[in-house]
């Protein structure tokens, strides 16, 4: 049975996946790459009497420090915080502020260009000896993900009286599906962090380090636009740093109440901590079965020392790691001024002032302000409202039957689609071309990863071994996966065989045919898909 559910988990079009985890104090790290197939098959009948085991989709990616930005690191430059809330050093632009003036007192004035002497600064710096810590972020859906991470942050997400929608551009490196920033879909952010140092001016308001503004900053804020201004030197300005490792873990998924967070969480957190102790994590076989779509990605910032990855496995059934093997202590000696990233403040009570703070030309400050609001706008991630199949009745066309005309809005009498209807005793799914008074409507009803399909008020549900609706028996026959092709059109699979649901009923389609028989769409504006 085992070798038999091979076969059904290869037909699932799982990426090469690379996992690459930091974990906190006590911690070890692993990275995992874990390759898997792509496999096609469809059997005349199905053996199999288990429902399959859904492994969750993994990405990854990495930031690793470049050239040095000399003892002081980024402390003074620019940084854009329409992409993170200071989690990494990919995001950091052009100097604003001249530590050599601060340290000297030799400063000048940003309106009139004419040197002046001040009192010196001191950069405060701290060498952090410790472990790590960890932090989390959670939100049921995006707008509470972003709002947890405001709440969360000393950035000024603020100008004038509006609140700017930062530190979400990131995100899009690592879902490219916009319908995983909709309502339906939840996030949980697990941050693993090593401190490697602090970095601090002794004095961090705009007004008092005025006139320790860089040359170029100052004769860029006279003849750039503010556009060009935003590009080069990003939206805020790097008075404070902290310093070191982190690796983020990003779970995305789809649940299906309110009641599913803490499990959701458990399961997340299992993950986390499993791999920590590098211990067997199996403490539930359904790891993540009962939420659809779940997305994990791995982010990683610091470090030089990687492993072998090909090493690291992943068995879906046991729900655990496999042949572990990685040193622990080696990435934490990786993670040095040599290879740290900054990973936030230091000081948690110092704020991070936009850019248009260190502008004071009034007329070019406001116009700076614009510009962030627009360019932040311009590359933010907005959650979409949608409206969801699940649980409704809905009129299943299908292409074939309706590429010579029709199908329009109001037409679900006319046009040919999915009904349930009763002969001979039994429930059965059929095409309709009229106008009936059968049973109804097809309705999708969400189990764990997969669908149930069955009807207004049914308690039986669609088997495709014979297209007749019975009582659940826990069989995957019973159950469904939807592969959508655009917002409205998608194709019907059977997990059980692996095949699809066509126009030609007694029919076991092979995803290669690919072809209008297999091409399902629901012509309502206000039904947009999502992932099945």
């Amino acid at each position: 049975m085992k070798e038999q559910w091979t076969r059904i988990r290869k037909a699932r079009r799982v990426e090469n996946v690379l996992i690459n985890i930091i974990m906190n104090k006590n911690s070890k790290i692993l990275y995992m790459l874990l390759f898997i197939g792509v496999f096609s098959a469809c059997e005349d009948k199905n053996p199999i009497g288990e429902i399959p085991l859904v492994e969750p989709e993994i990405s990854y990616s990495t930031s690793t420090r470049g050239a040095g930005y000399g003892p002081y690191d980024a402390l003074g430059y620019g940084y854009d915080c329409a992409y993170s809330d200071l989690k990494g050093s990919d995001f950091i632009r052009k100097a604003v502020i001249d530590v050599n003036k601060c340290l000297t007192g030799k400063g000048t004035d940003p309106l009139t260009g004419n040197q002046v002497n001040v009192t010196p600064l001191t950069i405060d710096s701290a060498i952090i000896h410790q472990g790590g810590n960890s932090d989390e972020t959670w939100g049921y859906n995006f707008n509470e993900y972003k709002e947890s991470m405001n709440n969360a942050t000393n950035i000024s997400v603020s100008l004038g009286k509006e609140k700017i929608n930062f530190f979400t551009a990131e995100l899009k490196n690592y879902y490219t599906d916009s319908i995983r920033y909709s309502q339906v879909y939840s996030f949980y952010r697990l941050d693993a962090i090593k401190t490697v140092r602090k970095l601090s001016f002794s004095h961090t308001l705009p007004d008092e380090l005025k006139y320790f503004l860089n040359d170029n900053f100052i004769s860029d804020t006279k003849n750039l636009s503010a556009k060009t201004l935003i590009e080069r030197y990003g939206t805020h300005v790097l008075t404070d740093i902290r310093l070191g490792g982190m690796g983020s873990i990003f779970f995305n998924a789809r649940l299906n109440s309110s009641s599913s967070t803490n499990k959701f969480k458990l399961d997340a957190k299992a993950v986390y901590s499993g791999i920590t102790a590098q211990t067997n994590y199996a403490i539930e076989k359904n790891r993540f079965q009962d939420f659809r779509d779940v997305h994990i990605h791995i982010h990683t910032i610091g470090g030089s020392e990687p492993i072998a990855q090909s090493s690291i496995k992943f068995d879906a059934e046991k729900s655990q790691l496999e042949d572990l093997n990685f040193d622990y202590v080696l990435w934490l000696k990786s993670v040095s001024e040599k290879t740290e990233e900054i990973i936030g403040t230091g000081n948690p009570n110092t704020v991070i002032y936009p850019i248009s703070e260190f502008i004071f030309d009034p007329i070019k400050k406001i116009q700076v302000e614009q510009a962030i609001i627009d360019y932040v706008n311009s590359n933010a991630i907005h959650m979409k409202q949608i409206d969801i199949i699940d649980n409704k009745n809905i009129a299943v066309y299908n292409r074939k039957s309706t590429s010579s005309g029709g199908g329009g809005r109001g037409s679900v009498s006319m046009v040919p689609h999915l009904r349930v209807k009763k002969k001979d005793g039994k429930e059965m799914l059929y095409i309709a071309t009229r106008s009936s008074t059968d049973i109804g409507l097809l309705v999708f009803i969400p189990y764990g990863e997969y669908y149930q399909i069955s009807y207004k008020g049914g308690n039986n549900y669609l088997d495709f071994s014979d297209k007749t609706f019975k009582p659940f028996n826990n069989n995957p026959n019973q159950l469904w996966t939807l592969e959508y092709m655009n917002p409205t059109t998608f194709k019907i699979r059977n997990v059980g065989y692996d095949c699809y649901l066509g126009f030609d009923l007694n029919t076991k389609y092979r995803n290669s045919d690919d072809n209008d028989e297999i091409i399902w769409y629901i012509p309502h504006e206000t039904i947009p898909y999502h992932r099945g």
